[in-house]
């Protein structure tokens, strides 16, 4: 007596679907995480990085303007700092206009 069974098929479909899925949603999560964590430290890493920019621009200015004998302590070292800063601007200002072009 011969059995009639139904044929089966194995959905890779399904299973391929799912996976794909998966690491679409792990891939979203994954990006709101680090989106989130931008958005929570990233004012804190600008501040850290601007404080650090500043640092480094006042110890150019020690030693740039202690080369001609004027510290921190004397009246002329506040010339000497702007003269610098408007040195720094006008490079900056050359250095962008050299990138539009």
């Amino acid at each position: 007596m011969p059995t009639s069974l139904p044929a089966r098929t194995y959905r890779t479909n399904g299973s391929g679907s799912r996976m794909e899925r998966s690491l679409l949603a792990a891939y979203a999560v994954s990006l709101a995480a680090v989106c989130s964590l931008i958005v929570i430290n990233g004012p804190q890493m600008r501040a850290a990085a601007e404080a650090e920019e500043l640092r480094v621009i006042e110890e150019e200015n020690q030693a740039f303007c202690g080369r001609f004998g004027i510290g921190p302590e004397t009246g002329r070292y506040a010339q000497c700092a702007a003269g610098l800063a408007e040195i720094r601007s006008r490079h900056l200002q050359r250095s962008a206009a050299d990138s539009i072009l």
